[in-house]
């Protein structure tokens, strides 16, 4: 694992100037407007959490596998173009929301616990690092609450420095709302000073599940374990809220459990308790619905899910299964797993009540149309069962696609998924070139998904998973889509229907190893060339109509798997293939410059982890830039010799895992690359051939305005009206401008920045000054957000030009401008940023009361303008909370509350366009 934070990578690239600096003190415009969401807004990707609001039953918040946390006002129906629920921002890099916990009384406050995790081992090739993900989670930072109903929120329980860590549960002690309890990848936690402060209560890993007894929160059940971890399950305290609580196992009457276990308590017989039993994939261990009536004394077998689930897989118990039961009488229990089942006698006998295999494939309408052929269909792999706790026949599901709701306790069901736009797009889309608004995807266990040009959107079916496709550059009628293992289909009506492809490898589970998601590529030059790859590469010459095994058989073994083709634009016969760790072998890079006849191992001093994409310049097939997963290591490398020397240009970029690359199709040197944080990119990347100088370094910069706090992205591509299309796994669909590259007619000679005692002396000097007609100069105290302080008219004359500009400002914090060049036909670009440092910080804020059990006012200083940006520090220098306070005209005072917060002192820093104010706080 990597030692340095999720969060801390986050906060680097925010950080990250928006003003990109290249060669020769020229800088692009980095102004075009922010991401725009896309699709698809029809149906929803993995959900796997919910949290009421304890008074009003339209607003529902809603936790996601990789797209953050969402939320509703209105109960997920009805909305103006079906458009029902909103992102809710954090200000932390959150992917995964497994847990929600709502205050019971108060609809402000609620926990949300991060990371969806299943396992604690973490996968790693030979020299481990963590470099792909566990099984289909994504990582966590821990607890974050809110008091002011999302509006802010503050890191509760930090889990920065261990990445794989997640938290599965919450709960809030009812009877004393300071006693929150929280089940962890690494045991169960306690706070008793609600969320200020948290102890380790029990260390048995892999706490899934956690239940109150109704009526006495003195007493909690916690199901432990999966993958056969040890210590797996349940486990009972009868002394929850005692100073040092105890747990012992309730295991009498259970088999060994593998897979993960779900627990239900009714509160009209709290005697009686629900156990639902997983187990690992692809194997005979028990799975079944087991019985307590005796507070977990005992157990028995209530139910089999082998003979009860037939239309099971019976492949999800690690995953996805839940168990719940009505509050007012325990005859009523639900029971899912791909589908929802439901007992009247106490889980005796189930009727199946809806049918996943219904989904379907037409074009639907967000908010409006059904997502199956009927009120019967949810989607597979349930992962929590909530009962409404307004009304016990209002039943909500959470699934891996999204919400769905019962109103006449399970008998019929409708989708809750307009506009929740959490799809998770694998990589490798496949674009038209004639019309932008026809793409291929591929969706986790969505199908595969068309993109018409609107936020609803086709399911292509039979598939499952969707992972890679294709679209034919010349004729889009010809495209490709794929499922597990390399099962490709491809379709002659631009969608319309899809047809095997013989690729020999379609079977679940597969007649050879592959990896879950096979690479397919067609060759840009000659597109009936296309490679598919198992542990050995498939060729086709005749657009798939049949495949030959060709070049080394294994390539290098049979455990050691293609994870990614690519083609050179420019020749269909140079291929590189990324190899997978396995049977001995590392982690490689080949090369074949003979259509895949025979390979070079090309690795060379490339680190030992995944290469997670490969992208060939246009015009020069030896170009060639991979991006690196992992921790600890850069993640961007740039051969021009065809993999002879390689050369680390990834200097500058986030230390998380980078997951996709591409050279602008316009710019051969403008390189992009999506990471699980964002986009950025570089200008200015070296052409030319041969090893890089040993000095060699790029400016990155962060391209991540509109995707709010954090989005893995897996995809890039260029549309042939010059925009750039991002695949996101956990936030669908998006779409920006390109960064502008073009170089206004002007020379940039000099550009200092002077302080003096009267303020900050500007100087720049200009020649072949062209058709400018201004100068802005702006300011800033973040190199991020800039603003105008003054505009000088371009003045005419040939030669060097001399211009300069106080600007009457004290030093009291950083300080750093550049300047915005203005073209006659309004065309601009920016200069390098200039910085100054800050003399001292002025510690005139003032607060009060001080101290403060809660909430205290911070008076507004009379020289600030606009918004302000308030942080608070503990004693340790940690960032704990953040709040942009909008202050309006007239306002005096604004009031914070960290009621939430340890005793302790506290340092409050709020910034502003010129200045900083700080001062401290004690909290009693």
């Amino acid at each position: 694992m990597s030692q340095e934070g999720y969060a801390t990578a986050y906060e680097q690239a925010a950080r990250m100037t928006l003003a990109a600096q290249a060669a020769e003190a020229k800088v692009y415009s980095t102004t075009t407007a922010p991401w725009v969401n896309l699709a698809p807004k029809n149906f929803s990707g993995r959900v796997i959490s919910l949290g009421f609001h304890p008074t009003n039953p339209n607003i529902i918040w809603a936790g996601s596998a990789a797209g953050g946390l969402w939320k509703t006002t209105n109960g997920g129906t009805g909305a103006a173009g079906g458009i029902n629920w909103s992102y809710v921002s954090t200000g932390f890099p959150i992917l995964g929301v497994m847990s929600i916990a709502t205050h019971p009384t108060d609809g402000n406050t609620l926990y949300i616990g991060t990371g969806e995790v299943y396992s604690t081992n973490v996968v790693g090739g030979p020299t481990t690092g963590g470099h792909i993900r566990t099984l289909r989670g994504t990582y966590g930072v821990g607890i974050l609450k809110t008091t002011d109903g999302g509006a802010t929120w503050t890191k509760s329980l930090d889990f920065d420095s261990t990445q794989l860590y997640g938290v599965a549960d919450i709960l809030i002690d009812p009877s004393n709302t300071n006693n929150v309890f929280a089940a962890t990848t690494n045991g169960v936690y306690r706070s008793t000073d609600a969320g200020a402060n948290w102890n380790q209560i029990y260390s048995t890993p892999i706490a899934m599940d956690l239940c109150f007894k109704p009526g006495n929160s003195s007493v909690l059940y916690v199901t432990c374990g999966n993958f056969g971890s040890a210590g797996t399950g349940i486990y009972k305290s009868t002394n929850a809220t005692a100073a040092t609580p105890t747990f012992s196992a309730v295991n009498t009457g259970l088999p060994l459990i593998t897979g993960k276990i779900q627990l239900a308590i009714s509160a009209s017989n709290p005697t009686t308790v629900f156990a639902s039993c997983g187990r690992e994939p692809d194997s005979s261990d028990p799975f079944g619905l087991y019985v307590s009536t005796n507070e977990g004394g005992s157990w028995s077998l209530r139910n089999n899910a082998i003979t009860l689930m037939t239309s099971s897989a019976l492949n999800q118990g690690w995953y996805a299964h839940d168990v719940a039961v009505a509050p007012s009488t325990t005859n009523n229990v639900y029971w899912a797993e791909m589908d929802v089942f439901k007992s009247t006698n106490g889980g005796s006998a189930f009727t199946r009540e809806t049918f996943w295999n219904k989904w379907g494939s037409s074009n639907i309408t967000p908010g409006v149309t059904l997502e199956g052929s009927d009120s019967t269909y949810v989607h597979a792999d349930v992962h929590h069962i909530y009962i409404s706790p307004f009304n016990e026949n209002i039943v909500y599901v959470v699934c891996d696609g999204g919400i769905f709701k019962s109103i006449d306790a399970g008998n019929t069901f409708i989708a809750l998924n307009g506009g929740l736009c959490t799809s998770q797009i694998y990589a490798n889309m496949g674009l038209s070139r004639q019309d932008p608004n026809f793409m291929v995807g591929g969706l986790q266990d969505n199908e595969g998904f068309i993109y018409s040009g609107t936020a609803g959107c086709k399911r292509i079916p039979n598939l499952g998973d969707g992972f890679h496709a294709a679209v034919h550059p010349t004729n889009d009628n010809t495209c490709f889509s794929e499922s597990y293992y390399l099962n490709i289909k491809k379709s002659t009506n631009r969608g319309v229907s899809f047809a095997a492809n013989q690729t020999t490898n379609s079977s679940v589970p597969p007649t050879e190893n592959a990896c879950f998601n096979s690479p397919f590529v067609m060759a840009p030059s000659a597109p009936a060339t296309m490679y598919a790859g198992t542990y050995r590469l498939r060729k086709t010459t005749n657009t798939g109509t049949s495949w030959a095994i060709i070049g080394p058989d294994p390539l290098i073994n049979t455990s050691s798997l293609i994870i990614y083709i690519a083609v050179a634009p420019s020749d269909a016969n140079t291929v590189y293939l990324s190899m997978s760790p396995g049977g001995g072998s590392r982690c490689k890079i080949l090369k074949s410059i003979n259509g895949g006849t025979s390979f070079s191992d090309i690795t060379g001093t490339l680190p030992d982890k995944y290469y997670s994409d490969i992208a060939v310049d246009a015009a020069n097939p030896n170009r060639v830039a991979v991006t690196v997963s992992g921790f600890g290591s850069s993640h961007v490398y740039i051969t021009r010799d065809g993999g002879t020397t390689w050369s680390d240009i990834g200097g500058g970029l986030p230390d998380i895992p980078h997951n996709t690359l591409m050279f602008d199709p316009n710019n051969r040197r403008t390189l992009y690359i999506g990471n699980d944080l964002g986009v950025f990119y570089a200008h200015n990347v070296p052409a030319g051939t041969g090893a890089l100088p040993a000095t060699t370094s790029l400016t990155w910069t962060a391209y991540s305005e509109g995707l709010e706090d954090a989005a893995i992205v897996s995809d890039l591509l260029v549309t042939n009206t010059g925009k750039l299309r991002i695949a996101t796994f956990g936030r669908g669909l998006w779409e920006r401008d390109l960064a502008p590259t073009s170089i206004l007619p002007f020379v940039f000679k000099k550009f200092t920045v002077q302080e003096t005692d009267r303020g900050n002396q500007l100087d720049w000097t200009i020649s072949s000054q062209g058709d400018i007609v201004r100068y802005e100069i702006e300011y800033s105290n973040d190199a991020i957000s800039f603003r105008k302080v003054a505009t000088l008219n371009a003045v005419s004359g040939a030669g060097d030009i001399n211009y300069n500009f106080l600007h009457t400002i004290t030093n009291d914090m950083d300080g750093f401008y550049r300047i915005k060049i203005i073209n006659a036909d309004n065309s601009f670009e920016y200069s390098v940023v200039q910085s100054v440092k800050a003399k001292k910080l002025i510690t005139k804020l003032t607060v009060s009361p001080n101290p403060t059990t809660g909430v205290f006012k911070i008076k507004i200083p009379t020289e600030s303008r606009g918004a302000l940006n308030m942080q608070l520090y503990d004693n340790g220098g940690k960032l704990v909370m953040v709040k942009r306070l909008e202050v309006l005209p007239g306002t005096q005072e604004v009031p914070v509350n960290i009621s939430m917060l340890a005793a302790g002192t506290y340092q409050v820093v709020c910034e502003g366009y010129q200045a900083k104010w700080t001062t401290r706080i004690i909290k009693k």
